[in-house]
C-alpha cells in the first residue's frame, strides 16, 4: 500500500512511501513496516526535521493527524 506524508512546513506535494504499513514513532520518526511486523529487520525508520501534519494512505483515508 502506497501512504502519503504531509508536512507542517512544507506547500509542495506529499512524500510517498510504499509499505505494508507505516506507524508514528515519536514527532519526527516514522516507521514504515515493509514485509514483517515483527521483524525490525524488515522495517526502515524514516527521520525528518520537520514536523508531520497528516499521513494519509493510498485512498487518501487519514492513519495519523497532528
Amino acid at each position: 500500500m502506497r501512504y502519503r506524508i504531509y508536512f507542517k512546513d512544507k506547500k509542495q506535494c506529499p512524500t510517498e512511501v510504499e509499505c505494508l504499513d507505516i506507524r508514528v514513532t515519536g514527532n519526527r520518526r516514522v516507521k514504515a513496516y515493509c514485509l514483517d511486523h515483527e521483524n525490525d529487520e524488515d522495517c526502515v525508520d524514516i527521520f525528518y526535521g520537520s514536523e508531520i501534519k497528516r499521513i494519509a494512505d493510498d485512498h487518501d483515508h487519514t492513519i495519523f493527524e497532528a
